[in-house]
């Protein structure tokens, strides 16, 4: 997935996000100036990215369909749309530490994340 292009970043609408250190500590907070940029964040030395929340924007629903084929069209031009784009990064956390979906830390506990679809 190209999370930035055409102008835009992922950052840009990046509202809150949440986070498990190495140490075991479960982080939720909203993005801070140099935290992110264009191929980089600081969710590497061990953390582990567990999920977001972004900020949308009420529009048009016309120029927004329009807008997304835009986008589809000038893909198109420049990669394979028929070809899966299948590059997944996954970095399993050294042993003894804490993994996605297991406990935290005594006392922390994860405030409940509604998701929508």
């Amino acid at each position: 997935m190209n999370a930035g292009a055409y102008g835009r970043e992922t950052v840009d609408v990046l509202a809150r996000f949440r986070f498990l250190t190495p140490e075991g500590d479960l982080v939720e907070k909203a993005p801070e100036p140099g935290e992110f940029r264009y191929r980089w964040s600081f969710l590497e030395g061990g953390r582990m990215a567990l999920g977001l929340v972004v900020r949308l924007a009420e529009g048009d629903p016309a120029a927004i369909r329009a807008r997304v084929e835009e986008c589809r069209a000038r893909r198109g031009t420049s990669q394979p749309l028929q070809q899966a784009q299948r590059r997944v990064r996954v970095q399993e956390p050294a042993r003894g530490r804490a993994r996605a979906g297991s406990s935290t830390r005594p006392g922390s506990r994860a405030s409940g994340w509604a998701t929508r679809r």
